[in-house]
């Protein structure tokens, strides 16, 4: 009975009946008549078949009853009549190469559903969580999450470039009228500074303590005389003495280029842009490590990992529209960062603050065109990937203008070649179905010209209109989704795989599929 071979209409409704009084042999008997010594249990199949053919009205009445539910489901049901498509269709998918993902519409639903892409989509949450190593383990930056604080005994500033050009001999004073050191944006207590010496030497100011002081910050005040003479480009370097004796080097601990942790460029020394006119300003650089530093610097990438990994789990499970969700917000996620930490950057602003910004901007609108045009990938790859490469021209670094002229043949390559293979394809098909698309329009048409069947086709979409109006549109596509993606593996795979609820929501539709197939027999 799994998978019957029926030759007429007669054998189909007998195996019906046998399935249907089968499963309810009881309340059948009770309800009309029938005794327990008559229900098929201990009976031959083919006895049983051959007794239904001599008394099919009765039969049939009782299909009419109390099989309208009951045989739908055992059709519809799992591993039942209709496994054998379902099974046919699993069978078929996954015989079909993970370069197919590029021939439909929905490539990303698409590439979800294949292992390859699934893991190769979920690697890309092992580079989001490596991108949060820096921020613990980077020494270009004065403070970072394992070292949250810097410790010197004695600090230096000085100017590299001032507002008026004059740069490294012709600089022949500091600039400015002093600086100091910060903890958590306050100044230093007195009581860490009271023993404190601050000496001019030529161009640089030079403090020393008494012993070696903690800090994660600091403060210049800008000179009283003429703005042209005002540093645009300085640095803030400490020492500290050896426990063991010995020579103490300098080492950065600052500079024009990086204003807060959150954000800045890589060198220390890069030419600010806003440098303040005002006379006695005082001018914050804050190297604490705060919440906004968590959140930008490390939780941004770390949802964005959680979110592509979690893509090519939700892929695994037939969740390919939930996997599309997650790894577009991943992207979104990653190119929020970006943008912020190009906008925090523009304080410095360089050429590459402005690159930064662009690849976010990139990276954010791949996101939401995977979220809501998702057919319109493999054109938006091109497309970015010329974008990429634009922006990698507008870089001095060599490296820089490599890398975006790699991701412009990744991108664009994939795309152009993905868009051509597609249209072969797509005309390729064609091909094998315009005969029989013209043979089936001929048909239809006959049907149409024919009065009999016209009227036989209003009366069914009469019908259709009737149960249209009685069943609610989101049983028919959960009914459908499904059917489709649900996995025929074993049985009790499929009875784990459909919960309780959703048997019910699929018997009230599989009622009204019985009476519109009756309706259409008769």
């Amino acid at each position: 009975t799994t998978h019957p071979t029926l030759s007429s209409r007669r054998d189909l409704e007998s195996l019906y009946v046998f399935l249907m009084l089968s499963a309810h042999s009881s309340s059948l008997a009770e309800e009309d008549g029938v005794s327990r010594a008559q229900s098929p249990q201990g009976t031959e199949s083919a006895g049983w078949l051959s007794s239904l053919g001599q008394d099919s009205s009765m039969y049939s009445q009782l299909l009419m009853r109390g099989g309208q539910e009951p045989l739908s489901l055992l059709a519809l049901g799992p591993r039942r009549l209709l496994d054998g498509r379902i099974r046919s269709m699993r069978d078929a998918m996954s015989n079909i190469g993970w370069s197919a993902i590029f021939w439909t519409s929905t490539p990303m639903d698409a590439a979800l559903s294949k292992r390859p892409t699934q893991i190769w989509l979920s690697s890309f949450s092992l580079i989001f969580f490596a991108s949060t190593i820096p921020s613990f383990l980077n020494t270009s930056l004065p403070t970072s999450f394992l070292r949250p604080v810097m410790r010197a005994d004695a600090v230096r500033f000085i100017p590299l470039q001032l507002r008026n050009g004059s740069v490294g001999a012709d600089i022949v004073s500091p600039g400015i009228w002093s600086f100091g050191l910060l903890m958590d944006g306050a100044p230093l207590p007195d009581y860490l500074t009271l023993g404190a010496n601050t000496t001019v030497e030529g161009r640089e100011i030079v403090t020393s303590f008494d012993d070696s002081v903690a800090f994660n910050g600091w403060y210049l005040v800008t000179s009283p005389h003429d703005p042209s003479g005002d540093p645009v480009s300085f640095l803030l370097s400490g020492r500290t003495q050896p426990e063991g004796g010995g020579a103490a080097s300098w080492r950065k601990l600052g500079g024009s280029g990086i204003r807060q942790a959150a954000g800045g460029s890589s060198d220390f020394t890069t030419v600010m842009r806003d440098m303040p006119l005002r006379r006695r300003d005082r001018l914050v650089f804050d190297y604490s490590v705060g919440s906004k530093e968590w959140i930008f610097r490390v939780g941004l990438f770390v949802l964005a990992g959680v979110l592509s990994g979690g893509a090519g789990v939700a892929g695994h499970l037939h969740r390919p529209q939930i996997g599309r969700v997650m790894f577009a917000c991943a992207l979104m996620a990653v190119g929020v960062r970006e943008m912020t930490s190009g906008c925090l950057d523009l304080e410095v602003t360089g050429s590459m603050p402005l690159f930064k910004f662009g690849v976010g901007v990139g990276v954010l609108l791949h996101g939401l065109q995977i979220l809501v045009l998702q057919r319109y990938t493999l054109s938006f790859l091109v497309v970015l990937g010329v974008y990429y490469m634009a922006l990698g021209f507008t870089q001095d670094l060599l490296v820089v203008k490599v890398l975006m002229c790699f991701m412009f043949l990744l991108l664009s390559g994939i795309g152009v070649v993905a868009v051509h293979l597609r249209r072969k394809k797509l005309e390729h098909g064609w091909k094998l179905v315009s005969s029989d698309f013209e043979k089936y329009e001929a048909l239809w048409q006959n049907l149409v010209n024919d009065e009999t069947s016209l009227a036989s086709l209003r009366s069914l979409d009469n019908l259709a209109e009737t149960l249209q109006a009685q069943t609610d549109p989101s049983l028919v596509r959960q009914l459908q989704r499904k059917r489709l993606k649900v996995r025929a593996d074993s049985a009790a795979e499929l009875g784990v795989a459909r919960s309780q609820g959703s048997l019910e929501l699929e018997s009230g539709r599989c009622v009204q599929l019985a009476v519109a197939l009756r309706a259409c027999s008769a």
